[in-house]
């Protein structure tokens, strides 16, 4: 079960509204993802048809550290699934850990699934682009050695959730963006965000208060595998977010059913003092109007 806080992924973050986009988002202020440590509370949102599961729940345990070159984010997701005409819950165990530079230049990933305690799913490897907004290629190690190339403009998982922050705080609706982040086989995927505002918060009064002020977004995001060329979605995350990267609520909807991820649990983070921004300049980000490219065969 694949979750992105922000690239909102997450922020890692289609449409009936579509709002074209060119040209450079530039902000007055420079955008700081905040290091946290969370958890969330997991469960069966809603149930659309038949085959899917009649009960589930888990626990996501997040963590996003800051150096002064990187962000690594470890995430850990256990789900306990219950189905008609079944005895026994199934149960699913997966972790990922990554590590991205602040550059927007190198990724590295590790992911390792198991299903009634067999590994389900294993995925070892780097990615990287020639330089911010040019071609690149990812290279798995694990569970075979196989490279995918990144079409021009394809980003990773955080510099995807500063992008999407930055035109939440313009007042831009659409997004459309290239991202890998070592989750499947199937990246990179094309990512379609339709942002809008978020509903009143429905967090704990605790988890309010050590959040603190913050401007927040809703974004219903849209997956297209890029590899396949598809036009209807492979599935579809509505994500709740904050001005400083941390997520509050991810919905993620299947054929048959949904499962919803709330913020129980939330611990800032340290950062680090460095002497370099704690993010890349905005002027230079991405080139004028990759956001409108369609991706590269």
């Amino acid at each position: 079960m694949k979750f992105i806080p922000m690239t909102v992924s997450g922020v890692t973050l289609t449409a009936t509204l579509v709002l074209s986009m060119s040209g450079s988002i530039r902000a007055e202020t420079p955008i700081v993802l905040k290091p946290h440590r969370a958890v969330y509370a997991m469960g069966l949102a809603g149930v659309t048809g038949q085959g899917g599961p009649v009960d589930a729940r888990g626990v996501m345990y997040y963590e996003m550290v800051e150096t002064c070159e990187a962000w690594k984010i470890d995430t850990k997701v256990l789900m306990r699934s219950a189905y008609a005409g079944a005895e026994d819950e199934i149960e699913n165990l997966r972790k990922m850990t990554t590590w991205e530079a602040k550059d927007g230049l190198g990724f590295r990933f590790r992911l390792d699934e198991t299903t009634q305690g067999q590994t389900s799913d294993k995925l070892r490897g780097v990615a990287v682009v020639d330089a911010v907004g040019a071609p690149g290629v990812a290279e798995y190690t694990e569970p075979q050695n196989t490279q995918s190339e990144l079409p021009k403009g394809s980003m990773f998982p955080s510099q995807h959730m500063i992008e999407i922050i930055r035109r939440s705080q313009a007042g831009k609706t659409h997004f459309s963006a290239v991202v890998f982040d070592g989750a499947s086989e199937d990246d990179p995927y094309e990512i379609s965000a339709l942002i809008g505002e978020a509903p009143t918060s429905v967090l704990t009064d605790e988890v309010k208060k050590t959040l603190g002020e913050g401007a927040r977004w809703k974004a219903r995001l849209a997956y297209f595998p890029v590899a396949k060329k598809a036009e209807t979605p492979e599935y579809e995350l509505s994500v709740l977010y904050r001005d400083d990267g941390i997520v509050e609520t991810v919905r993620q909807d299947y054929d048959d059913h949904s499962i919803e991820a709330r913020l129980r649990q939330i611990e800032i983070l340290p950062r680090p003092s460095c002497d370099i921004p704690a993010v890349p300049d905005p002027g230079g980000h991405l080139p004028d109007g990759v956001e409108d490219e369609k991706p590269e065969e």
